[in-house]
């Protein structure tokens, strides 16, 4: 019995090393593999903090817009805060802006199998854990200057804490995060408790919206502020909407192999209570797409926070496929188990292996590269 625990958690953290040495390769390449609009606004705010100090901290600035310093305030600026006093440390470099976001993706994963354990059943794992370390989307987003990452790691830890403190960190750093938290009101023994702690720590990334959204406005654009930026009813009427999303979930989260057997274990599992989390969480994944349906169409990386259901359902899938064939040699079921984790994580890598190893600057925005360079003197 202790071998085989032993034997287990050696796996588990043989998995995690495994997806840091993937998301290490190339991590000096310049932000141009990931949605580099975005890589590099963040490394604009975080280098005007290092320069600048706490008042770029509460009023973070741009200089590409307009040639001089003008204010971009949407989430708190805490990812920002952490490279920057790294900058102070080591000097400023692109590479510790991906090196925060490594050290959170082993946090989440962390988290990922300590909810398993606490809340689900640890038969699905091993297979569940593929998934959520080698998914194309995560192994991007995990590497690349974003403060995604850092939130997902949040969030995954108010979960398995029943943390609304940690919940509010999610939702200050990345706001539609927090609607996640609906699992934890209804995981409360009276709901109308867990409802009140749910708004009540909402306070904190209402008052900094409210407080952004009055800047914004005041420096002539508060359109990010509208509730027309994150949704729109004509989108559910219009087919791309629904090709979009299921692309994104398709191709960049799960992919074909990933998502068949994502429909495997979501019908052969969900009557299964052990599996309560993951439906709760698949249950508010649908409204999240529904509520944020414009971002989460055309922003990748706003997929995000529908991982861990996802590859919860994909690992049960992958366990139920393994139990229902029958092998009378243990030789033939070992080599089936290993041909079929080795066929998932080839199928997985790929397409973010494609991304990460190519270092594509004459196919980039040439003001993008000029944005970079600016950053980076």
């Amino acid at each position: 019995m202790i071998q085989i625990i032993f034997k287990k958690h050696c796996l588990v953290a043989l998995i995690i090393l495994s997806g840091l040495i993937l998301r290490l390769y190339n991590i000096g390449q310049p932000p141009f593999e990931f949605f580099s609009s975005r890589q590099t606004q963040t490394a604009e705010i975080t280098r005007n903090i290092y320069v600048n100090g706490w008042k770029d901290f509460w009023i973070p600035k741009i200089r590409y817009e307009k040639g001089y310093p003008t204010p971009l305030v949407y989430e708190a600026p805490i990812y920002n805060l952490a490279v920057s006093a790294l900058y102070k440390i080591f000097g400023p470099s692109f590479v510790l802006g991906r090196i925060v976001s490594l050290f959170f993706f082993v946090l989440s994963s962390i988290f990922f199998v300590l909810i398993v354990r606490k809340y689900s059943t640890v038969k699905i794992l091993l297979p569940s854990l593929l998934v959520f370390v080698f998914s194309p989307l995560h192994v991007l987003v995990s590497r690349s200057f974003q403060p995604d990452e850092v939130a997902l790691a949040l969030l995954m830890a108010s979960m398995y804490f029943s943390s609304f403190l940690l919940l509010s960190l999610s939702g200050l750093i990345k706001l539609p995060f927090y609607l996640f938290g609906v699992i934890e009101i209804f995981r409360e023994k009276k709901i109308k408790v867990g409802l009140i702690k749910y708004l009540a720590f909402f306070v904190p990334i209402l008052l900094w919206s409210l407080r952004a959204s009055v800047i914004m406005k005041n420096s002539g654009d508060g359109e990010g502020y509208l509730i027309f930026n994150w949704f729109s009813p004509l989108f559910f009427l219009d087919p791309r909407y629904y090709v979009s999303t299921f692309n994104i979930l398709h191709i960049n989260v799960l992919t074909t192999l990933g998502l068949l057997f994502f429909v495997i274990g979501l019908f052969t599992t969900w009557s299964e209570k052990k599996m309560d989390i993951w439906k709760k969480w698949l249950f508010v994944s649908i409204l999240y797409l529904a509520i944020f349906n414009r971002h989460v169409s055309t922003h990748e990386y706003y997929s995000l926070p529908l991982l861990p259901p996802l590859a919860a359902f994909t690992g049960a899938g992958i366990v139920t496929l393994i139990d229902s064939i029958r092998f009378k040699n243990r030789i033939k079921k070992g080599l089936f188990i290993t041909s079929i984790g080795f066929l998932l994580i080839f199928a997985l890598i790929i397409p973010s292996v494609n991304k990460i190893s190519k270092d594509d600057l004459i196919n980039a925005n040439p003001q993008l590269i000029e944005r970079y360079n600016q950053i980076i003197k």
